[in-house]
């Protein structure tokens, strides 16, 4: 803590003979520029505030019996449709249909829910997605695309 209140000060000290040694437009480049950063930084923390309370409001909806059983029953259905071949491929990729490749990486706010999940229900999630890695346009996945509704 120590640290980074004498780093900070020596930051502010350099800001402020640079800031000094400009004439005042470039100065004024300065604040504006700093006020920006500022402002970005305000709205990663409010961003921030915002994913945890989502994340809130997700786990205790996950955490309740309804839900358990609500994932499980889509589980089986999606893996159900994978198995058959069935189901549309329609809205997986965006721009040509017959693209194999997708670039799928969970974010770090994903694995906290998922692990929360039944391990039969983590085991079927991960089946599902091994065969979709091994080829995204099988059938038997419905992926949303927007608020598109189908035709």
């Amino acid at each position: 803590m120590i640290n980074e209140m004498v780093q900070a000060e020596k930051v502010e000290q350099a800001l402020i003979r640079i800031v000094r040694r400009l004439p005042p437009e470039r100065a004024s480049e300065v604040l504006d520029f700093a006020q920006f950063l500022e402002f970005q930084a305000a709205k990663a923390a409010e961003r921030d505030q915002e994913y945890t309370e989502d994340d809130a409001r997700w786990d205790a909806l996950l955490a309740t019996e309804e839900s358990q059983r609500l994932l499980e029953k889509l589980a089986d259905g999606a893996l159900a449709e994978i198995e058959r071949g069935t189901g549309q491929a329609d809205g997986l990729c965006r721009g040509r249909r017959d693209r194999a490749w997708v670039n799928s990486q969970p974010l770090p706010r994903f694995w906290k829910p998922y692990d929360r999940l039944p391990r039969e229900i983590q085991r079927r999630a991960s089946k599902a997605y091994r065969i979709w890695r091994e080829n995204p346009n099988t059938p038997g996945r419905r992926v949303l695309q927007g608020a598109r509704k189908p035709n």
